[in-house]
């Protein structure tokens, strides 16, 4: 329900009202709830998504012994951060209702400076993704990432100029990417160091 109930005094001889605060709905009042009640043979409404500093509120509207005609529940404690409202749950059981009060608690872990889980962690990441494609690559065979058979391979390029080619460029490619993941390895456990003594 986005409408909100208006103010106590106000809600006992009022129907609707504009509801600048949401600039997208109305006040309601005592008089179309206790219809809309009566209609549905309700005894309440419960409602939400209004901070009420305790949490919640009962609005009796008038009627100080009767069972409350609107119940506002909310159960965000410290709204935004900013708020520093309680807040409420609404537990029904065994025919009876019971409100429970929450109050904001400091997290149990903050990262430093404010950062999220995905940027701190990044540079962890990083560091074991490299690190497993370091270990995969290192499972090439000494030969196919020797130099000297690089040269061998040019001297045979004459009798089968294709083939040779081929598994030059290929054993060529292996041995810069092995290299170039290994200074990748070297330059994030390094990165991550010094994040650490940022930190």
């Amino acid at each position: 329900m986005w409408a909100d109930p208006m103010d106590d005094e106000a809600a006992i001889h009022g129907d609707y009202a504009e509801n600048p605060e949401r600039d997208c709905s109305v006040y309601f009042g005592k008089k179309p709830v206790k219809s809309l009640l009566k209609k549905n043979k309700l005894l309440s409404v419960f409602r939400g998504h209004q901070v009420k500093q305790d949490g919640f509120h009962m609005h009796k509207w008038g009627s100080r012994d009767s069972f409350p005609y609107v119940i506002t529940i909310f159960s965000a404690p410290n709204y935004c951060g900013s708020y520093k409202n309680k807040a409420s749950v609404l537990i029904l059981k065994n025919n009876n209702l019971q409100l429970k009060q929450y109050t904001d608690t400091d997290p149990p872990y903050q990262l430093p400076e404010g950062l999220d889980l995905f940027s701190w962690s990044l540079p962890f990441l990083s560091e074991k993704v490299v690190s497993m494609l370091y270990a995969i690559l290192k499972q090439c065979s000494d030969e196919e990432l020797d130099p000297t058979q690089t040269e061998e391979i040019k001297d045979k390029v004459e009798e089968n100029l294709s083939k040779a080619q081929l598994k030059l460029k290929r054993k060529m490619i292996l041995r810069n990417k092995v290299s170039s993941v290994g200074k990748m390895s070297k330059m994030l456990s390094s990165l991550r160091q010094n994040h650490e003594v940022i930190l």
